[in-house]
């Protein structure tokens, strides 16, 4: 397994990365984000994927929030979804 030192740094990483990539565009409700939409977020997986998707496609961080608690299904997710958001959102301004 990785030290705690590799993660943190390959999650900057990750972050510096989807930052460059982001784009203002929006996401077509298609796939599996159609299916998560429709079905709900169950697990820590689903809700980085969102997270990261959304924050790639140019989303707010309000939005994301909103998004997030209409279609959550185990509230237990709630404070995971928060610590996976912040690592994105951090530095980028709210509206």
């Amino acid at each position: 397994m990785a030290s705690p030192e590799l993660l943190a740094i390959l999650k900057k990483l990750e972050v510096n990365k989807l930052t460059e990539q982001r784009q203002g565009l929006g996401m077509e409700l298609k796939g599996w984000i159609f299916d998560l939409i429709c079905n709900g977020i169950y697990t820590r997986y689903e809700t980085s994927l969102f997270v990261r998707s959304l924050f790639v496609t140019g989303y707010s961080f309000s939005q994301l929030v909103d998004l997030f608690s209409a279609i959550v299904k185990r509230k237990e997710l709630a404070s995971y979804f928060l610590e996976v958001a912040t690592q994105f959102y951090k530095g980028v301004a709210f509206e």
